[in-house]
């Protein structure tokens, strides 16, 4: 199985992938706002970084 997806059941099949849309998404349909979503980037590249 590729990233990025979801899968599930026995035995495991893929439902769909995970698009950029996706990753905003703090729950459901709660999207996570713009300073956040800045904030968590800024993390991510902090981290891969080191």
């Amino acid at each position: 199985m590729s990233n990025p997806n979801v899968a599930a059941g026995n035995p495991c099949k893929v439902l769909r992938k995970i698009t950029d849309d996706d990753k905003k998404m703090l729950f459901r349909d709660e999207e996570i706002d713009e300073e956040a979503w800045a904030d968590i980037l800024e993390r991510m590249e902090f981290e891969a970084a080191d």
